[in-house]
């Protein structure tokens, strides 16, 4: 079956980087576009949050030490906003992979009603380690 150009533009992954770090999201967006993704751009938790209350994405990737608004806080702001907004409702929660430097049993992950965490990818892995946890995540969206 040979899908059309638009139809396969629709079945791209949709993918929201929030990194504070240009060369870090430039990175991301380059593998993820590389597997058929479409990438948002978002340098702080602040900038992030008009993406995801007017778009709907298929997974974020979230930096979690950010200087104007953290990770933690970004997490709790979108899902306090998305509860708020009545025009937008979300079936199921949106998963999110955090990409920093610190280990997992150091962060603070809060509960949220609108987002699911799927994994740590840590900013010292190598390149091909990235690859093949993008490659995983991707399949299972």
């Amino acid at each position: 079956m040979n899908l059309s150009v638009i139809e396969k533009k629709r079945l791209r992954k949709k993918i929201l980087i929030i990194d504070d770090c240009i060369s870090s999201v430039q990175l991301i967006s380059n593998i993820l576009e590389y597997n058929d993704c479409d990438t948002s751009m978002a340098f702080d938790g602040e900038d992030s949050i008009p993406f995801l209350y007017n778009q709907k994405f298929d997974l974020v990737i979230l930096d979690w030490k950010m200087p104007q608004l953290g990770g933690r806080d970004t997490l709790l702001a979108m899902d306090h906003l998305l509860s708020r907004n009545q025009f937008r409702r979300i079936s199921k929660p949106i998963p999110y992979l955090i990409f920093t430097g610190t280990n997992e049993e150091d962060l603070d992950i809060p509960e949220c009603d609108h987002f699911s965490y799927h994994g740590l990818l840590h900013k010292n892995w190598s390149l091909p380690s990235l690859l093949k946890t993008f490659n995983a995540v991707i399949r299972t969206l």
